[in-house]
């Protein structure tokens, strides 16, 4: 006579995380925050991207249940989940309502309120042995009629590594001072014949009245091109 004999039924839970993370791997995907595209004429926003996620090891623990069951249906459609980005679009428009640009070769100096162009300021920038630095920083610092913290230079003459107080004749920086990187800075200049040339030890030069309304115009933080 013939014996019933039981099925036994084994697996790996190690596999079946392995898979389910592979899965995993596959259909997920990061949200992406919005990002500021500055360049020397434009502001743009790259927007935001949702992201998708699944509980990988639900998935699993669905699988080993149902690898346990004879009767169980072998077909699974793991739940994507939604994920948000932290940073939209609107939350840029909001956060980075100021930039500045500054083009080093056509003397400018772009203002950008709402990502829109709003104001063009002709400007001096360094000299080709003092060149005014390129890259991204922000505005770190504002001063009205700053104190000038003459560098030790040989440029500065007798001046150097004294402190010329602000408002003075000898002072080069005029009404305004916006520190972008170090002792470079926007500031306003009593050479306004400079304007549109390169003369200055790095600073970005502009004119008293420019810079007056530009300072009042710009906050701490707001971020800086030098191309």
């Amino acid at each position: 006579a013939g014996l019933d004999v039981g099925l036994a039924l084994t697996h790996s839970t190690r596999a079946v995380g392995r898979f389910a993370a592979r899965v995993d791997r596959a259909l997920s995907r990061r949200a992406r925050n919005a990002t500021l595209r500055i360049t020397l004429r434009r502001v743009r926003v790259r927007r935001s991207r949702t992201g998708r996620d699944i509980d990988h090891l639900a998935l699993a623990g669905r699988i080993n249940a149902a690898l346990e069951d004879p009767k169980a249906s072998r077909v699974f459609r793991p739940t994507l989940v939604r994920v948000r980005a932290k940073f939209n679009a609107n939350d840029l428009r909001r956060g980075a309502n100021t930039v500045i640009t500054i083009d080093r070769s056509n003397f400018k100096l772009r203002l950008f309120k709402g990502l829109r162009l709003r104001r063009t300021y002709r400007v001096a920038v360094g000299q080709p042995a003092f060149p005014t630095p390129r890259g991204r920083f922000q505005i770190q610092s504002k001063q009205v009629n700053p104190t000038w913290s003459v560098p030790n230079s040989p440029w500065a003459g007798e001046l150097a590594g004294s402190t010329v107080v602000g408002g003075s004749a000898a002072n080069p920086l005029k009404a305004r001072w916006m520190g972008v990187s170090g002792s470079i800075g926007i500031h306003g200049t009593g050479e306004e014949g400079s304007i549109g040339t390169r003369a200055s030890h790095g600073c970005i030069r502009m004119r008293v009245g420019d810079v007056i309304a530009l300072f009042r115009r710009v906050p701490l933080g707001t971020p800086v091109l030098i191309r």
